[in-house]
């Protein structure tokens, strides 16, 4: 009698499961996680949906950046005080597009109803529902609050912060999340503290999980950014914030003085002309135009060039020179290229001599 043969799944319709521990998804037939040893991992399965996302949007500011489909769960932490809840309550409001606020639930682990309705009220952004989490059953009580929230497709659940549910606990949640976003549509928004060393506990666990990772960061100017590290679904970013003085987000002003686009690719920093960097040093265009005194005519400019004998224009462009045009125009400031630069020097030297 010949033999049967199973048939093969496709991987829209394959199972897949989570290690509740770290994260780590492997197929079916293994009954310990191959990533950090734990034997469980008959316990976390997921159906994903057939059907692609229906609905992407744009958040609104400072997530403008981002393209957010239907299902998808995004994981964000940054330090105390960055502002990383103030920046999540924005997705209560419209998107750049047209495109109507999602938020809808708002889950706080971390404090009660009213200091959370203080920060909307603040900010001008109109309150979702609010659960607080019991402080004796941090776990459960989120849990509960999950599984039983009334939304629809397209609709954001804010869960501040999964700090307080220990790292299991979040990484639980992180699942839950996960599956109940491919089966329904829902968007999650999950909020981590990070400690001094900008590490939050089981990062790399954290981290794997969702579709979307982000940093709020302070750089080494005391400005706010948020730094997409991750993004399944789309590129990464950095954008920049900032706080009024009545504590609204709102876009800070590079129109000032002049910058330069600085540091690896993955974390460029926008460095206003003649401020001192750790392990930097000003030689380039920059450096060279400001002899000449012609960088007051300049602010609100960008550039990226380095000092060099290799080339005839003496300078020398980065190799990710569209990324960091891109940065500076994301953020209102024109690009000074090195053809623009040279012109702006030859006419400086010809009229002084």
């Amino acid at each position: 009698m010949p033999r049967r043969t199973a048939r093969p799944q496709s991987v829209a319709t394959a199972r897949r499961r989570f290690c509740a521990h770290c994260g780590v998804t492997v197929r079916s037939g293994v009954s310990a996680c191959p990533a950090c040893g734990h034997a469980n991992m008959t316990t976390r399965w997921i159906q994903p949906r057939k059907e692609s996302p229906q609905t992407a949007v744009v958040p609104p500011f400072p997530w403008e950046r981002l393209l957010w489909p239907e299902g998808v769960t995004m994981a964000v932490s940054a330090r105390f005080g960055v502002g990383k809840s103030a920046s999540a309550a924005m997705l209560g409001l419209p998107g750049p597009n047209g495109d109507p606020p999602l938020l809808k639930n708002w889950i706080t682990a971390e404090q009660d109803p009213a200091p959370v309705r203080a920060m909307f009220k603040r900010l001008g952004v109109p309150c979702p529902w609010i659960y607080s989490a019991d402080p004796l059953d941090p776990l459960g009580s989120v849990k509960r609050a999950l599984r039983t929230q009334v939304t629809g497709a397209g609709a954001v659940t804010v869960l501040d912060s999964t700090t307080p549910l220990g790292i299991d606990g979040a990484v639980e949640v992180m699942n839950f999340c996960v599956q109940d976003g491919l089966a329904t549509g829902r968007r999650y928004w999950l909020i981590s503290q990070q400690n001094k060393q900008r590490e939050i506990f089981g990062k790399v666990a954290l981290a794997f999980v969702p579709d979307v990772v982000i940093d709020i960061e302070v750089d080494d100017f005391g400005r706010r950014r948020v730094v997409v590290t991750k993004n399944r679904h789309g590129d990464t970013s950095i954008t920049y914030f900032a706080f009024d003085g009545k504590g609204r987000i709102v876009k800070p002003d590079f129109q000032q003085v002049v910058h330069s686009v600085e540091g690896a690719t993955t974390d460029m920093q926008l460095v206003p002309f003649g401020l001192r960097v750790t392990g930097m040093r000003w030689d380039g265009l920059l450096k060279a135009l400001d002899a000449e005194n012609l960088l007051p005519g300049l602010a609100g400019y960008a550039s990226a060039a380095l000092a060099t004998n290799a080339t005839r224009a003496g300078f020398l462009a980065p190799p990710d020179v569209e990324s960091r045009r891109r940065l500076a125009e994301t953020h209102g400031m024109k690009w000074l290229s090195i053809p623009e630069g040279v012109a702006l020097l030859a006419n400086a030297r010809s009229s002084s001599s």
